[in-house]
């Protein structure tokens, strides 16, 4: 996700470019493609608060994945993870 589609409110829009992603649509009933915006709308103040919230219920911002996949050990980075036994 881009961390850059926030509307310096502290709400969040993605855009979904095709419905089909949804297992609840029945493909052969598809006469074309149809997309839609989804927009996040949060309590906070600032986009940083709001990027933060979303953040840590699991949202996958693009530079918070490049940020972990470089974390070293100690920061719980992959080369961190803990190896089965």
């Amino acid at each position: 996700m881009s961390p850059r589609c926030f509307d310096g409110h502290g709400n969040y829009t993605l855009g979904v470019t095709d419905q089909t992603i949804f297992p609840e649509v029945e493909l052969d009933k598809i006469k074309r493609n149809i997309g839609f915006d989804v927009t996040i709308v949060t309590t906070a103040r600032t986009d940083e608060e709001a990027k933060s919230l979303l953040s840590e219920l699991g949202m996958p911002f693009a530079d918070r994945a490049k940020k972990l996949a470089t974390a070293s050990p100690s920061e719980g980075g992959p080369a961190g993870q803990a190896q089965a036994a």
